[in-house]
């Protein structure tokens, strides 16, 4: 079956090891959901948002995540060159 989810708020990306399996979101006054791909997740949150939500799920620079709280999380990729 097939969803469209309007105004979702997006919490982070569901990984297995490294690879995105779906995602977690809180809708109608905070109930929250996951819900997984069958075959690929794609970000589409603009510039601003979407390397936000990567941030949240555990990918940027380590130090940035550190510093914002992100820590609670595995880091799954240290991104050297995104600091350029």
């Amino acid at each position: 079956m097939k969803y469209l989810v309007t105004q979702p708020e997006t919490l982070q990306i569901l990984f297995e090891g490294k690879r995105a399996v779906g995602v977690r979101f809180v809708r109608d006054g905070g109930d929250m959901y996951d819900v997984f791909a069958k075959k690929e997740v794609i970000v589409s949150a603009s510039a601003i948002n979407s390397p936000h939500l990567l941030m949240l799920s555990g990918i940027g620079r380590e130090k940035e995540l550190v510093k914002h709280g992100v820590s609670r999380l595995p880091l799954l990729w240290h991104l050297i060159g995104c600091d350029v």
